[in-house]
């Protein structure tokens, strides 16, 4: 997960993923990345965070994305 400090969503997209016990790393921005390199992954993007299945390399999106993903993987009974 792509985030950044005092940021709602990345708390909240951290918290919906320890919910349904998935793994994550979490970087965070000018910590363990700059600007240039969340417009480099992700061009068409302007908002934190940006989730990303490390698995398959699956841009999944942001926080309202990623609720949708679990949802989706969870009727299907599918675990990350």
């Amino acid at each position: 997960m792509w985030g950044k400090r005092d940021c709602i969503y990345c708390e909240k997209a951290s918290n919906e993923l320890a919910k349904y016990g998935y793994e994550f790393t979490k970087l965070t921005l000018d910590s363990d990345f700059v600007k240039s390199d969340f417009v480099n992954r992700f061009p068409n993007e302007k908002t934190f965070p940006q989730i990303v299945y490390d698995s398959t390399d699956e841009h999944i999106g942001g926080f309202d994305k990623l609720q949708q993903w679990i949802a989706l993987k969870e009727l299907s009974g599918m675990s990350l």
